[in-house]
């Protein structure tokens, strides 16, 4: 180390002055990088929560079957129903 602090800078060279500048630099550049990242690992997990209590929810909660299902959509009991088939 003792060597290269004695040298004299090649022509054209930043040398060792501008060295720690630049080490800072790209460590807020890192730092930066990661905190973007962790937002997005928390933004995904968050909404991985929101997703899995909703469906728990609606799986926790179903209507139990009624007799007006019979006029649902579902029920396949419209007057065009039997031609669905039929292309």
């Amino acid at each position: 180390m003792d060597e290269l602090l004695a040298m004299d800078p090649p022509s054209g060279a930043a040398g060792l002055m501008d060295l720690e500048p630049a080490v800072w630099a790209r460590v807020d550049a890192l730092r930066a990088r990661s905190g973007r990242r962790n937002a997005r690992v928390v933004a995904v997990v968050v909404a991985l929560g929101v997703g899995a209590t909703n469906g728990g929810l609606m799986l926790a909660s179903q209507p139990e079957p009624t007799e007006m299902q019979v006029f649902s959509v579902a029920a396949n009991l419209g007057p065009l129903g039997g031609l669905d088939g039929v292309g």
